[in-house]
């Protein structure tokens, strides 16, 4: 039960973030897209923080019943979104008009991989990358400190400056990604950001778990901190392929970046 739970959770995900992202992309300004995903994520932090206190102050592992009753109130929770989903929302976006050949009139497919070969909407971001980078680097050089205060203040700051990363991320990549995609292929730039971010959450804990058992610790940083710096200089590479416009630079800082 607790696999088919999962099971029908990431499918839920699945299908929830790039149809989602491609809703908000389509009725919300590209001027404001930045501050609404911002506050979203903010939004969705408080939430998961909250949640877990809530929760934490209802189960008891000697109650089974209230583990029951947090699960039935969470999906309770959802009737309220499904309603204005189902409701007001189900026709805000309007019909697209796909591009037709100038030849035939016929509707022109576009498959997956087109999209992929388009570099500029599925870049890195440069910034939270670089934030990233010394995240990893404070944590590793905890383990210089085995069993210190300085150890253990490494590894909060760390992961403190991890935080801070995702603040960075999460408003411009989203807003970008929406920004470069055109109405028909919205959802498919949205799905394919949706699950490289997916593959990363499922492939990631497998790696670490492999290579932290066999203790390979230096080398598992030593990769996080690598992969962060190869992130970084593609970013910046593919940066230059994205409009001044999307990338939310005024002109003026724009012609610098040329310079």
């Amino acid at each position: 039960m607790a696999a088919l739970a999962l099971s029908l959770l990431g499918a839920a995900n699945g299908i929830f973030w790039p149809g989602f992202n491609a809703m908000i992309g389509a009725v919300v300004p590209s001027g404001i897209r930045q501050r609404y995903f911002g506050v979203n994520f903010t939004l969705l932090n408080l939430d998961i923080g909250l949640g877990g206190m809530l929760a934490g102050s209802i189960v008891d592992v000697h109650r089974p019943g209230t583990f029951f009753a947090i699960y039935l109130g969470n999906a309770l929770s959802f009737l309220g979104p499904l309603a204005v989903l189902l409701g007001p929302l189900r026709h805000v976006s309007g019909k697209v008009d796909h591009p037709v050949s100038e030849q035939d009139g016929v509707p022109i497919k576009t498959s997956y991989l087109d999209i992929l070969r388009d570099r500029a909407p599925h870049r890195g971001d440069p910034c939270p990358v670089a934030v990233w980078l010394l995240s990893w680097l404070m944590t590793g050089l905890s383990g210089l400190l085995p069993g210190s205060p300085s150890a253990a203040i490494l590894v909060i700051c760390g992961m403190a400056v991890f935080r801070l990363g995702e603040t960075l991320l999460q408003p411009t990549i989203p807003a970008i990604t929406n920004d470069l995609s055109p109405d028909h292929l919205r959802g498919r730039h949205n799905a394919i950001m949706a699950g490289a971010f997916q593959l990363a959450a499922a492939t990631g804990p497998v790696v670490a778990g492999v290579m932290l058992g066999a203790r390979f610790n230096v080398e598992f940083i030593g990769i996080l901190i690598l992969g962060c710096a190869l992130m970084a200089f593609i970013a910046i590479a593919v940066e230059r392929r994205i409009p001044a416009q999307a990338n939310d630079i005024t002109t003026s800082t724009a012609e610098l970046n040329r310079v």
